[in-house]
C-alpha cells in the first residue's frame, strides 16, 4: 500500500514538471496533452 502512494506521488511530480515545461515553452500543447493523458491513466490504476 505504501508503494502505491509513492507511485502516485511520482506520477503527480511528472505532471507538475510537464505543466511547468509547457508554461515556459519547452512542450507544445499536443505534447503536454499526451503526457497529461498518460498521467491521468496511470493515476486511475
Amino acid at each position: 500500500m505504501n508503494i502505491e502512494y509513492i507511485a502516485k506521488g511520482s506520477n503527480a511530480e511528472v505532471l507538475i514538471q510537464a505543466i511547468i515545461a509547457s508554461e515556459i515553452g519547452y512542450l507544445t500543447k499536443e505534447q503536454f496533452s499526451a503526457i497529461e493523458i498518460e498521467c491521468n491513466m496511470i493515476g486511475m490504476g
